[in-house]
């Protein structure tokens, strides 16, 4: 795992609500991050399943999946 993605899951692990809010444009209740079990061909290590839901009760799972911008 390269330090990209342990910088994200810190940040999502200290105000992962808010910028989950921000960046998703809605308003939420509750957000969770899905650990999971294993790597899968489909949800890498890099990849952060996020269970959220809003104040319209929705529940929705997020994938995130941050990239850095190659210069």
């Amino acid at each position: 795992m390269g330090s990209y993605d342990v910088a994200m899951k810190v940040i999502l692990s200290h105000c992962g609500h808010a910028a989950l809010e921000y960046f998703l444009g809605l308003e939420l209740e509750a957000s969770e991050i899905v650990a999971l079990p294993q790597e899968t061909a489909s949800v890498r290590r890099s990849d952060v399943p996020v269970r959220v839901r809003t104040r319209e009760v929705r529940v929705l799972l997020v994938l995130l999946e941050v990239q850095r911008k190659s210069t």
